[in-house]
Formats: structure tokens, C-alpha cells, sequence
């Protein structure tokens, strides 16, 4: 709200970009068997930007699409668009891993466009292979198990709140 008035289309567009290289990363772990995952760090197999910097960007899409009035020397709409349209690129045709990647930041990113983010996951499951079949495989046991569901179950949980999306979110699950 503090910044809104210092914003415009151009830094819109910028973030925009900035936001589909960032996100659409698919997290390097995911290149190890599921029992040395926990040990990526000491493989080297990290993202190239930090989870602070990644969550901050899903964050900043997020209050783009909730409070697009703050952008007030914006064109009419912009904010909500650059946020979707970010949606839709990061999301499109997505494989298990780019979701596995975006686990703990899938319901930031459902927050800051609802619409696209269920046209994403209805479009995935769809693909073949579906990358919701392929999240699941990935579901270790132990104490370095992992579950990269769990994200994308808190979105939908999130959306079905909201009566608009209540339907479309059920027949997801």
C-alpha cells in the first residue's frame, strides 16, 4: 500500500518476468534418488535463488492480485493481469517436478490469481504423463521422506473457501 503510487506498467512488466525465471525453476534436488533429497545442499543441488527471495516474489504476486488498487498510476487492470498472466506462464504445462519445486509457494501463488491457478491444475491433469501422478511417487517414508502434495492440497483447501471456486476445487480433489 506504501509503494503502490511509485509503481508503474513498466515495473509491472519487469516483475512479471522477473517472477516466471525465478519461480518456474525447477529445483535441482529433484535430479537425486528420494533418500539423498534431504542432503541436496551438500550435493550442490540447490535453486539459484533463495526460498526468502522466492517466497517474497509469491508474495508480491499475491498482493498484485488481492489489492490492485494500491497500483494507482497503473493502466486499469494491469496489476491483476501481470499476476495472472505470471500464473499461467509459470504453471503452463508444468511438469511433477516444476510442481514439486513450487511445493511450500503453491498457496501464495493460488492466492494471487484463484482462476488461473485452478486452470493450471485442471490443464495438468489432462497431460500425460499427469504431474500430480508423478508428485506422488515422489512421497518418501522415514525421516528423510519428503511429500510435495501438501502445497497444492493447501491451495485448493484455501480456494474452497470462496463459494466462486468451491465446485471447481472438489472435483480437483
Amino acid at each position: 500500500n506504501l509503494l503502490g503510487s511509485r509503481i508503474f506498467d513498466q515495473d509491472l512488466d519487469r516483475f512479471k518476468s522477473l517472477s516466471v525465471m525465478v519461480l518456474k525453476e525447477r529445483n535441482p534436488a529433484f535430479e537425486l534418488p528420494a533418500e539423498e533429497r534431504f542432503a541436496a545442499s551438500i550435493h550442490g543441488k540447490v535453486l539459484k535463488c533463495s526460498e526468502v527471495l522466492r517466497k517474497g516474489i509469491a508474495e508480491g504476486l499475491a498482493i498484485l492480485g488481492c489489492q490492485p488498487e494500491a497500483c494507482i498510476h497503473c493502466s486499469e487492470g494491469k496489476a491483476e493481469a501481470t499476476s495472472a498472466l505470471a500464473i499461467r506462464e509459470i504453471l503452463s504445462d508444468a511438469d511433477w517436478v516444476l510442481w514439486g519445486s513450487l511445493n511450500n509457494l503453491l498457496p501464495t501463488l493460488a492466492e494471487a490469481s484463484p482462476g488461473e491457478f485452478l486452470n493450471a491444475v485442471e490443464r495438468a491433469f489432462s497431460l500425460r504423463p499427469c504431474p500430480f501422478v508423478g508428485l506422488f511417487a515422489q512421497e518418501g517414508d522415514g525421516i528423510s521422506g519428503g511429500n510435495y502434495l501438501t502445497g497444492l492440497l493447501w491451495a485448493l483447501e484455501a480456494l474452497a473457501w470462496d463459494e466462486q471456486y468451491l465446485v471447481r476445487v472438489c472435483v480437483a480433489l
